[in-house]
């Protein structure tokens, strides 16, 4: 009857008020964790951001190291190989002067010992001839050894 309504509807009002006050229990817990989940993945992204700037930096400074120790490397090489350039043109003509010095010695030999043979009445014709080409084949290999 009334009375058993009565009290349903006040059992049902605590229910009510329990099931409401649990409500606002859950929400208010959902909305701490929310906030500090929140709080936590701002400070990953600002420690992260921080990370991002100076890995940028220290790879802006190891680039810039980088070209610096091309340019120094480049010059170096240039330098090396000018000097090489220098060092085979002087050894050119070193070489150069030798062989003609080689072969201005060689023909004022071949001319004073051509003269000392038309002079020399004891030496026979054949020996002539034989020392006239063993000092040929002295100034062939003169000359293959300064041109190899």
């Amino acid at each position: 009857s009334e009375m058993e309504i009565r009290a349903k509807v006040e059992q049902m009002e605590e229910d009510f008020l329990a099931e409401q006050s649990t409500t606002f229990a859950v929400t208010a817990d959902m909305a701490r964790q929310y906030k500090a989940l929140q709080e936590e993945l701002i400070w990953q992204i600002n420690s992260l951001e921080t990370q991002l700037t100076n890995q940028k930096e220290q790879l802006d400074m190891t680039n810039h190291t980088l070209e610096e120790l091309i340019k120094d490397k480049t010059e170096d090489i240039e330098g090396k190989d000018k000097q090489i350039q220098h060092l085979n043109e002087r050894m050119n003509e070193m070489s150069s002067e030798f062989a003609n010095m080689l072969s201005e010695t060689l023909e004022l030999m071949r001319t004073q010992i051509g003269e000392k043979l038309k002079d020399s009445t004891e030496d026979s014709e054949g020996n002539r001839v034989e020392f006239a080409q063993r000092l040929q084949d002295y100034s062939q290999r003169a000359y293959n050894a300064v041109s190899v």
